[in-house]
């Protein structure tokens, strides 16, 4: 609700750019299926569960981990990862809801969608809790090394997802945007207002 001029532009962006994207699905969803192997089946089976249960125990694990070194950093970091997690979930179900796109294993591979049905194609579901994990964990990482971790993780979910033929190359990429738009907002929600910004008050006083 307090989008400037510059989000919604960015906002405009990323929907040009999945639409982009949308485009080429089928030939992209043909490219990876051409490359499937029993190399990248194994890859998904290690790597697909990270973008469901498994981000949950990680983000679990970073706050036991933070309150037993008493790093607040840490700490903070997990209970963010949980937080964008719920959110970006929630609009993941009901974007799923509004619409309805078919998975490619019941569409062979061609795009349809029918709004308001139980299709679950749009956008990934995975890819969007991969992406709102590593969001979180790069935002409250100093470095390049542990951001560019958790996002690499994120993408072998996202390519898992397509090369199972569960999610176009556009789900993953919308799921991918979601993820990260909900991690980034939750993480500066929490941060500390800047230097000189006048603190607010509520008081109860009698009449």
């Amino acid at each position: 609700f307090q989008w400037s001029s510059s989000d919604w532009l960015k906002a405009g962006a990323v929907g040009l750019g999945i639409g982009g994207v949308m485009l080429f699905d089928e030939q992209l969803t043909s490219g990876v299926a051409d490359n499937r192997s029993s190399s990248t089946d194994r890859l998904s089976r290690l790597t697909t569960r990270f973008g469901s249960a498994d981000a949950f125990y990680i983000s679990g694990a970073l706050v036991i981990s933070g309150i037993a070194f008493k790093n607040a950093n840490v700490n903070s970091m997990g209970r963010e990862a949980i937080e964008a997690s719920i959110f970006a979930g929630i609009i993941e179900v009901l974007s799923k809801e509004a619409f309805g796109r078919k998975r490619p294993v019941l569409s062979a591979d061609e795009t349809s969608f029918q709004p308001g049905s139980s299709n679950q194609s749009f956008p990934s579901g995975h890819a969007t809790e991969a992406f709102t994990l590593a969001s979180v964990v790069a935002a409250r990482s100093s470095g390049w090394i542990i951001p560019t971790l958790a996002y690499t993780g994120a993408c072998l979910v996202a390519y898992d997802r397509v090369n199972d033929r569960a999610h176009f190359p556009s789900d993953v990429v919308a799921g991918a945007a979601l993820g990260i738009a909900v991690g980034r907002f939750v993480v500066h929600r929490h941060q500390p207002e800047p230097a000189g910004t006048p603190p607010m008050e509520l008081q109860v006083v009698p009449v």
